[in-house]
């Protein structure tokens, strides 16, 4: 019962706090300056390593150090939502809990 809950509390904040915006009448940029400022909530893990980098002419942020395995993580945001920054701390949890480079 507590998981059907906390599933179904997620999917109502994600669809309040990004679809629903989406469906207004606000500009791109403006859409991609709120995702941004809801980004800065999620939790911190300290002593994380984030290099920036660019990938054929694309901004990337890379998330661990592994050599030996890497993920890459492509966001859906419908090109409005969304940056690696929006998605750090989702990216921070993977690399570590997978032991790998995980690209944004």
């Amino acid at each position: 019962m507590r998981d059907r809950l906390l599933r179904f509390s997620l999917k109502a904040g994600l669809r309040l706090l990004f679809k629903t915006p989406s469906q207004l009448p606000l500009s791109a940029q403006s859409l991609r300056s709120g995702a941004t400022l809801l980004s800065g909530l999620g939790v911190q893990i300290p002593d994380h390593e984030v290099t920036r980098l660019e990938l054929q002419g694309v901004g990337t942020e890379r998330h661990g150090s592994s050599r030996a395995c890497a993920v890459l993580y492509l966001h859906g945001g419908a090109f409005f939502a969304g940056s690696p920054r929006t998605h750090r701390s989702l990216a921070r949890a993977i690399a570590r809990s997978l032991g790998a480079s995980v690209f944004v």
